[in-house]
């Protein structure tokens, strides 16, 4: 509801071995297969078969090229794309190394042929290197190729689209990152607006000074208003997904228009006071079993908790 938004997920890793390359600028085919096999076959269990495009590292010199062109197809071509039971062709690119900001330069052609804006999700395309010069023997040996006109670039069968970015540098260090299209999951883990007035949600808001906590708490409520939100999803970011300073006020409300109201009492009190910042601790929730006890004391979280209920369940089996 703040506008922040997920594009993508990256996973990256790298590793480093100076000793069995000489000179010391050369890269090392051993150590960068090592590194493919270490990020998608054990680090993260990610199908190579979903990677559809690479963006190499391309350092332009006779040494440096072929190995990394080798590497990387030694490795993918044992693990073609199948999308609907169509083998897909697998991509190769580079933004040349001929300038020290090569790396950064690479990143940003990702970002900006990100396939997970809105209006790219079915027409997304792959860029061209019209310029480039093609060894088409050593390509399809290794099953890759460039691209040299724009190719469409289609979703996978999961819906989201894939690619990696390879760099080799000085000294014998390797890093390599995956990067998938970020698609929201439409499964809703919990239930939405079905508040009876009975729950209780904890809201923290917290901020480094006391004229931030004031700020903050001003820019939520106006968000609230303005915005449709759900109030078990606002408690379960606000507590678990931010950030906890030592300015800090715990808010518990059954609703969003009861909230606002707090807010703005809130305000108006933080405004005519002052407050002393809190210890640095965590935030923690605890639930005690020692005390006044009814029957059927927790049904209501058994019932409005899907997970809750089956925690339950798991702890008597």
């Amino acid at each position: 509801m703040n506008g922040r938004r997920i594009w993508a997920t990256i996973r990256t890793d790298c590793n480093q071995d100076g000793r069995t390359t000489k000179p010391i600028t050369a890269p090392s085919e051993v150590q960068q297969r090592q590194l493919l096999r270490d990020i998608y076959l054990h680090s993260y269990q990610i199908n190579p078969s979903d990677v559809q495009y690479t963006e190499a590292h391309g350092t332009g010199t006779p040494i440096g090229d072929p190995v990394e062109v080798n590497s990387l197809g030694t490795f993918f071509k044992d693990f073609p794309i199948q999308n609907n039971d169509v083998k897909q062709q697998r991509f190769i690119g580079s933004v040349n190394n001929q300038h020290r900001s090569s790396g950064i330069r690479s990143w940003s052609c990702k970002s900006y042929q990100d396939p997970s804006h809105d209006e790219a999700r079915t027409n997304s395309t792959i860029p061209s290197f019209s310029s480039a010069k093609r060894k088409k023997s050593i390509l399809e040996a290794i099953k890759l190729d460039v691209p040299v006109s724009v190719c469409p670039w289609s979703a996978l069968p999961n819906r989201t689209r894939a690619a990696c970015i390879n760099c080799f540098g000085f000294g014998g260090t390797n890093s390599h990152a995956f990067i998938r299209q970020w698609v929201g999951d439409t499964t809703d883990v919990c239930p939405r607006n079905n508040n009876d007035g009975h729950l209780k949600f904890c809201i923290p808001v917290s901020a480094k000074t006391h004229r931030s906590l004031i700020k903050s708490i001003k820019h939520i409520a106006t968000s609230l208003t303005d915005e449709t939100c759900d109030m078990i999803r606002w408690a379960y970011t606000s507590s678990c997904k931010r950030d906890h300073y030592r300015y800090r006020k715990m808010f518990m409300e059954t609703s969003i228009p009861d909230l606002i109201k707090t807010f703005e009492d809130t305000i108006d009190t933080l405004s005519n006071s002052t407050m002393s910042p809190g210890n640095t601790y965590r935030i923690i929730y605890i639930f005690c079993g020692v005390g006044t006890a009814w029957t059927k004391m927790g049904m209501d979280l058994v019932e409005k908790f899907p997970l809750f209920a089956e925690t339950l369940r798991s702890i008597g089996t």
